[in-house]
């Protein structure tokens, strides 16, 4: 078998074959979990890196792990439970790839103490658009153990920039990450809110003393707070299989639990992907018949028929997004924590989505210069994303000045999903100035697609229709793609 610096070095290969005038692109077995418009690709120089899924080194006492970039987020927590050790930040798909996650954040519900996903990297090494390999660190030490090869330096410059930068500024091929201890169950507290202002109390009560903090919005008058720690068992409290088929998905069992003040276990690998089952509740919104997402049987045939979309194609369909758009909410709705209820209003009055998730989110350790807005920065507070996916069921809803006036409002626009901003509007609310420097430094400029490029941006053009298409259209694209 190659070693790691083999395969490395079979990557900076590829980029240095690159032929003058194209740009490099990443190009894997599995499907990403982008709902960007990927033909930007077609014309780019693929560089395949399906190579780089090895677990490299993993250290019980310094409680880091040190893998390859297209380790599985689910590969790397059966490792590391092994070891009773488990990642800081688990966002909620097995599928999910270490390298992708650096490039484009993750946020889960322990994310109000550690931060993004990319806050708990402490080096990452990269190929750089040169071919050159470069080892980067947050402080100027490496965590890993002594390699020969590349340059060792304090990159935290692109450390920095490389969160929310989407593969635009290198290939990631190795990241040393920090973990945590675990224990064999998570013990959850479930409470039921019918006013917004005690949830939200109780929302902000909670960050101070748990591991785990979520929150549901099912209703106008329902409104559901998780909270979770590490524990040992309890034989007195019954076990949840989050992961198993036909079981409720886990805001439906969320919601009966608070409903008496419940409480359970739930063992930390099925914890942690607890919403892939039915999409959190996308599988059911989709096929949009009752009988499939309140019956043991319905979820049991579509918890089968989101694994198979998901393996085939990430999280993309076959409809144009511009119908897309009028069928359904996707959009990941940044809040400052003292503007929750706000947030949560504001939804409920102009767009009529529920359910809603609430994740919050901390700073971390480790500066993420690109991906934190001016503001914020300027004035640094939690917060909390406010996941809106779903049919809007306002009256007269009209989808382009609807979704462009949300990401208006919010404090954190995401750029994961369709924007309704324009290019000029994102470089006033990000620093695109210090990403661009970054770019220049380590040769990303002409190498790899601009990030502006890669962002599925939604104009307004003459004619533009924009009022509500029924969401059962997705039917059709659901089964076009699971087959």
């Amino acid at each position: 078998m190659p070693t790691h610096e083999e395969r490395v070095a079979a990557i900076a290969a590829q980029v240095k074959a690159r032929p003058a005038g194209k740009r490099l692109t990443i190009r894997k077995a599995h499907p990403g979990h982008t709902p960007h418009d990927l033909s930007y690709k077609d014309d780019c120089h693929p560089v395949e890196v399906d190579g780089l899924g090895a677990i490299l080194a993993m250290d019980r006492d310094a409680l880091t792990v040190s893998v390859e970039g297209q380790v599985t987020l689910g590969k790397l927590c059966k490792e590391a439970l092994t070891a009773g050790m488990m990642p800081k930040v688990v966002p909620e798909f097995e599928t999910f790839t270490v390298a992708g996650l650096v490039n484009g954040l993750g946020i889960e519900t322990s994310s109000h103490r550690h931060g993004v996903f990319p806050a708990s990297v402490v080096e990452l090494e990269v190929v750089l658009g040169n071919g050159e390999v470069r080892v980067v660190t947050a402080d100027g030490t490496s965590a890993a153990e002594p390699r020969r090869g590349p340059h060792q330096d304090n990159g935290g410059d692109l450390l920095a920039h490389l969160p929310g930068s989407y593969g635009t500024l290198g290939i990631v091929t190795r990241a040393t990450l920090q973990l945590q201890e675990a224990k064999p169950f998570i013990r959850s507290r479930y409470q039921h809110f019918t006013k917004l202002a005690d949830y939200g109390a109780a929302f902000r009560e909670a960050l101070g003393g748990h591991e785990f903090v979520e929150g549901f919005v099912l209703a106008r008058d329902t409104y559901v707070l998780v909270t979770g720690d590490y524990s040992e068992a309890v034989p007195t409290l019954p076990l949840f299989e989050a992961m198993k088929h036909g079981e409720p998905w886990y805001y439906q069992h969320a919601d009966a639990m608070a409903r008496t003040g419940g409480e359970d276990l739930v063992r930390p690998y099925e914890y942690m992907f607890r919403h892939q089952r039915g999409l959190l509740w996308l599988a059911g919104i989709i096929a949009d018949l009752g009988f499939f997402s309140t019956t043991r049987w319905g979820r049991a045939y579509l918890d089968k028929e989101v694994e198979k979309k998901v393996a085939a194609t990430g999280f993309k369909g076959n409809m144009p997004t511009e119908m897309m758009e009028r069928c359904m909410v996707n959009q990941d709705m940044g809040m400052r924590l003292s503007r929750l209820e706000e947030g949560i209003e504001y939804v409920q009055k102009n767009l009529d989505v529920h359910p809603l998730w609430n994740c919050p989110a901390g700073a971390g350790t480790t500066d993420l210069t690109f991906a934190v807005p001016r503001k914020l920065a300027a004035k640094p507070e939690m917060v909390v994303d406010i996941g809106i996916y779903g049919e809007p069921k306002v009256k007269g809803y009209r989808a382009y000045d609807a979704m462009r006036a949300l990401q208006t409002f919010v404090d954190v626009p995401s750029m994961w999903g369709v924007c309704y901003l324009s290019p000029e509007e994102l470089r006033a609310i990000y620093d695109f100035d210090s990403y661009e420097a970054v770019q220049r430094k380590y040769h990303a400029t002409e190498t790899f697609v601009p990030l502006e490029q890669k962002l599925r941006f939604m104009k307004a053009t003459e004619g533009m229709k924009q009022t509500r298409i029924p969401l059962w259209r997705l039917v059709k694209v659901w089964y076009d793609v699971t087959g």
